[in-house]
């Protein structure tokens, strides 16, 4: 009984990191051209005000360089949500499956913490 307690622990925290490392890697995949248009006009501000002369923001001109420099960013959000939501949902459901605490705001925000240290970590 122990050792396939601990298998379905093992699988479920398995099951919690691989959705959020996709749904990471999903999210991020679709936000990385406006985070990385975003960079670039600040880039191109940041220049012209420290008097590199006019420099103008252009758009790429194939939609595969939207993408350009964007596979560290998704593996980051990817690692990062991972992190999160297996710190969150394991903690929460090892916390209450062992009755140390009760579901209430406590467990919630102590779930939430360790979230924060394991999304950082990850990323």
């Amino acid at each position: 009984s122990t050792g396939a307690s601990k298998m379905m622990e093992l699988k479920r925290s398995a099951i919690m990191g691989l959705s959020g490392f996709s749904s990471g890697a999903l999210a991020y995949f679709v936000a990385t051209p406006l985070w990385l248009w975003k960079t670039r006009m600040q880039v191109a501000v940041q220049q012209q005000s420290q008097g590199g002369g006019l420099q103008v923001f252009e758009f790429p001109s194939k939609f595969s360089d939207c993408f350009c420099g964007g596979g560290p960013l998704v593996v980051r959000g990817a690692l990062l949500t991972a992190g999160q939501m297996l710190g969150y949902d394991y903690t929460k459901g090892a916390c209450k499956e062992r009755e140390l605490i009760g579901d209430g705001p406590l467990l919630h925000v102590f779930a939430a913490v360790v979230a924060g240290i394991l999304a950082s970590t990850f990323s």
